[in-house]
């Protein structure tokens, strides 16, 4: 195995991308370890415990709708969180989570370029997952993605499901995501997995569901309504 040199992840953070002003990009996971050790032990004996996951990112400042964004994440609602790999690529790797924003730094000395830095927790599990769909794809009608393969999918591990809505346009546009699972490549009597709300503009949704099949076939379904509806979006799943 070849190292990799850190050169451009890519960060989405609900309805947008924070790449182009982000230098620095850390997801951390860890776990509790409690003593429970007693008398009369010469050991220590220990459990493992719960898990803990942060994220954080930083760069430089803009004054625009996406640092608005960020501090109106600090009133402690949900952020969808995914970070993927500089060379997008459907059925790429994906690390997604539903986080809470803990904190926001930013200005600095005199003549330096302003720099941000933002914190989060996670809300739920970071996971290991693949890319479903690109931002360069547009959706701009109804119809279906590519399907993929997840050969560790199997009747009750949970899946979840990123979306990252980051241009919506169009008269009154609508687009509602549905996940399908089938135990063929041919997506032969799909099972719906999970269905998104109506997305109608910029935001994100992160779902979750029990997987009630051994299915191991993906595919997303897009259900678009409005006047020349058109979305770009990134959307991401794993399975645990």
């Amino acid at each position: 195995m070849s190292k990799t040199i850190l050169r451009d992840q890519r960060i989405y953070l609900d309805g947008y991308e924070v790449s182009s002003r982000s230098n620095t990009c850390q997801i951390q996971a860890s776990k509790e370890v409690k003593d429970v050790t007693t008398f009369s032990k010469t050991d220590r004996e220990k459990l493992s415990g719960l898990f803990d996951f942060t994220f954080g990112a930083g760069g430089f400042m803009e004054i625009d709708a996406v640092d608005n964004a960020l501090w109106v994440e600090l009133n402690g609602s949900d952020m969808v969180v995914t970070v993927t790999s500089e060379t997008q690529t459907v059925g790429g790797t994906a690390y997604l989570m539903k986080a809470i924003e803990s904190s926001i730094q930013i200005l600095g000395a005199v003549g330096d370029a302003a720099p941000f830095q933002i914190g989060a927790a996670g809300a739920s599990m970071m996971t290991k997952g693949m890319i479903l769909h690109l931002p360069s794809a547009t959706i701009t009608a109804t119809g279906n993605g590519a399907v993929q393969q997840y050969p560790d999918a199997s009747t009750g591990k949970k899946l979840k499901l990123a979306i990252h809505v980051l241009d919506a346009s169009g008269t009154n546009p609508s687009l509602t995501v549905t996940l399908k699972s089938s135990a063929v490549a041919g997506m032969t009597s799909p099972m719906d997995v999970v269905v998104s709300q109506a997305l109608t503009g910029i935001g994100a949704q992160y779902l979750e569901a029990m997987l009630t099949s051994n299915n191991t076939y993906f595919r997303l379904s897009f259900a678009v309504a409005g006047t020349s509806p058109s979305f770009t979006a990134l959307i991401a799943f794993a399975i645990i």
